[in-house]
């Protein structure tokens, strides 16, 4: 995102010497919102390769904004759970076994 700062916050949870937890916090609000979207598309795409739209569309990332209400969306694609706390994280873990 050319010409565009904010804060990028990545915390990861590693479980048995792997990332169990991904966690990208959205909710700083020096960044913009076509930056937070982006990075969510972009972790969501390493995770499931080519879906990060898809995932974002299912998880309705175009419409939040820092002063909604508190609300919790989770979509499964492939092996992960993809989840987004409103407006605070979006989130990747493996599925639960």
């Amino acid at each position: 995102m050319e010409g565009k700062e904010g804060q990028f916050s990545i915390n990861t949870i590693h479980k048995n010497g792997m990332v169990d937890v991904v966690y990208l916090t959205i909710d700083d609000e020096e960044t913009p919102t076509a930056l937070n979207q982006f990075l969510m598309e972009t972790i969501a795409d390493v995770f499931a390769p080519g879906k990060g739209k898809e995932i974002g569309q299912q998880l309705d990332i175009y419409s939040i904004s820092p002063t909604d209400a508190y609300s919790y969306r989770k979509v499964t694609i492939g092996n992960s759970d993809f989840g987004l706390s409103v407006p605070d994280e979006f989130s990747v873990r493996p599925v639960a076994q």
